[in-house]
């Protein structure tokens, strides 16, 4: 039986998370980094106006939010700007992570899909909330990983 890859597993995991949007993985193999687009849709019932980071005003329909997580090798250097990405994550070079790592991620990702979810509709029906903003709860998953720090199991960078 081949042994599942860091992606591999990390690909299980989204493809069997709760969630309305799209998660879509982006590899970026010369840099040896994973991306994990996401994208959020709520029905903008009442025709609020929404204005965007770049200032561009709307009242479609339906609304889109992007947001992105940075998993990156952290024993290869990579130029990137933290602030493009809600989280970025480091691995191990070709060790990957823990699965007891990669569980404690989907775990809290599925938390951050939950209340980006239910925040974003808030702030769609609600004038009082003024921006809206994606939030990863690093405390949470330090709490996860402490919980799964028996689960050494690797999850290796995949060849290519």
């Amino acid at each position: 039986m081949k042994k599942q890859s860091l992606i591999d597993y990390l690909d299980d995991g989204v493809q069997n998370l709760d969630f309305d949007g799209t998660l879509a993985w982006n590899w970026l193999k010369h840099e040896r980094a994973f991306e994990l687009e996401m994208e959020f849709y709520v029905e903008n019932q009442n025709g609020h106006k929404i204005i965007d980071l770049d200032d561009t005003e709307s009242v479609e329909p339906i609304i889109t939010f992007d947001d992105a997580i940075l998993l990156y090798d952290q024993t290869k250097p990579f130029d990137f700007d933290q602030e493009d990405y809600l989280v970025t994550l480091g691995f191990n070079g070709k060790k990957g992570w823990t699965k007891g790592k990669t569980d404690a991620f989907l775990d809290v990702l599925q938390d951050t899909l939950d209340n980006g979810e239910s925040d974003l509709l808030d702030f769609v029906s609600d004038d009082s909330i003024q921006t809206f903003n994606l939030k990863w709860d690093e405390v949470e998953f330090q709490k996860q990983l402490e919980a799964r720090k028996d689960e050494t199991q690797q999850l290796n960078y995949p060849k290519f």
